[in-house]
């Protein structure tokens, strides 16, 4: 029996995981490559201008890390929230309630 050609597209989105999808864009992305290489030369540069306050700098890099987790679990979330709305919306689960 042949499955509905959405549900199908659907569930092959859904195999992918945010975190494999993120990783292959990095690595696709000629933009996201040049930026990350002016990040660690920019970061370099720093460490050898800072030298004996690596502490300092990592610290940094720390801060700046967790707050872009916080960022792109917001938008995670929030894209799980219109992905629901809108499969509510289309009735694919259960009754429209809007």
């Amino acid at each position: 029996m042949s499955k509905d050609p959405f549900i199908e597209a659907f569930l092959a989105a859904c195999e992918e995981t945010s975190a494999d999808a993120l990783v292959k864009k990095q690595k696709e992305s000629a933009r996201y490559q040049a930026l990350n290489r002016r990040y660690q030369h920019l970061f370099k540069k720093l460490r050898e201008r800072l030298v004996g306050e690596d502490d300092l700098l990592y610290q940094l890099e720390e801060v700046f890390d967790e707050r872009s987790a916080m960022d792109f679990s917001w938008l995670y979330r929030q894209a799980f929230r219109d992905c629901m709305t809108f499969l509510r919306w289309t009735g694919c689960l259960g009754p429209a309630k809007l």
